[in-house]
């Protein structure tokens, strides 16, 4: 639920229905909310509550995440989106020490630039049916596909960004995985109905990427990141990548790809070394035991001709009938 404020402009909390936290002050209920958490496995995680401990946190007023937007004429305009306060408080550890430090507050302002309104939106929307859902789970990524566009790349990023500034990465840690199923085109081929044919992203893609790698990097690793730079080895491999991108990986500015292609051919070397030397060893085990196969039977032959060649002259000895190997049983056949 999004709301335009004016510079004056006031906002009418909505009253949501509940019993247990409901009729306490502010400051109480996000006393009994961060006690609850604390005696829940997993408590932290907002998807580890049942759907009833879910209604609960719907008590009381919501609160509202307040995103300033700037037009071209540099005019602010402020969008309010709202939320369960108490869901806000266990689901982001950001918002939490807000609330428990200013606890009368309905109010969250989301000054950094880096949130975005259609970021904060979808997060607002996530918390309000999490309130409604028998199962909870992360947020939906239903813009990321083979076929977006940067935009729609754009708009799931800032998402991304926005719950990481929260500390809410642990509702969106699917993205990179998610991001990696679009590097391919799933569909019949010519060889293969079942095959799939490898996606050469723009450098535009990438751009988008780095530019919001900046900041969720962590010791210079991004996971999007590392999962484009290995799809780009492969097409590397393949001769599949032009010359735009030669140009795009020598630019200084984006080093933090060309590192992460580095580490990701390592990797693909390594794997392929594996790989190599995983086949060498089940061939060599074949030969081996192919080896020990003849050998067995060389001996078993040149026994029983030894055997064959004492009992034209010697008593047959008693046979044990325990005793069912091929050499014994031959010698059976002969006392007949």
């Amino acid at each position: 639920m999004s709301k335009f404020l004016t510079t004056s402009g006031t906002r009418k909390h909505i009253k949501l229905e509940n019993n247990y936290y409901s009729k306490d002050t502010p400051d109480v209920q996000i006393s009994k909310v961060l006690e609850d958490q604390k005696k829940m496995n997993g408590g932290g995680n907002l998807k580890n509550w049942s759907l009833s401990a879910r209604k609960e946190l719907a008590g009381g007023k919501s609160a509202a995440f307040l995103v300033p937007i700037f037009s071209k004429n540099h005019e602010a305009k402020t969008w309010s989106y709202e939320a369960p306060k108490l869901a806000m408080v266990v689901a982001s550890p950001v918002l939490r020490d807000h609330f428990v430090q200013n606890p009368e507050s309905t109010e969250f302002h989301a000054l950094n630039s880096h949130f975005k309104a259609k970021a904060i939106e979808a997060i607002a929307h996530w918390l309000r049916i999490a309130m409604t859902v028998p199962e909870l789970r992360n947020i939906q990524l239903s813009k990321i596909s083979p076929t977006m566009s940067n935009a729609d790349l754009k708009d799931s990023l800032d998402l991304r960004v926005a719950m990481q500034l929260l500390g809410m990465s642990q509702y969106i840690d699917h993205f990179a995985s998610k991001y990696q199923s679009t590097l391919v085109y799933p569909g019949p081929s010519a060889a293969n109905s079942n095959a799939t044919t490898l996606r050469v992203p723009h450098t535009d893609e990438a751009r988008t990427i780095l530019d919001h790698a900046v900041m969720p990097a962590q010791n210079g690793r991004d996971e999007v990141v590392d999962a484009l730079a290995y799809h780009l080895v492969v097409l590397k491999k393949k001769k599949m990548l032009g010359a735009e991108w030669t140009a795009f990986l020598a630019d200084f500015t984006n080093l933090m790809l060309s590192h992460a292609m580095k580490l990701a051919e390592a990797r693909f070397t390594e794997k392929v070394k594996k790989e190599r030397k995983e086949r060498e060893k089940t061939k060599k085990d074949g030969r081996r035991r192919e080896a020990e196969g003849g050998t067995k039977k060389d001996k078993i032959t040149a026994s029983d001709a030894l055997k064959n060649s004492k009992g034209a002259h010697e008593a047959k000895p008693t046979l044990s009938k325990s005793r069912t190997t091929n050499l014994f049983d031959l010698l059976s056949e002969e006392d007949e």
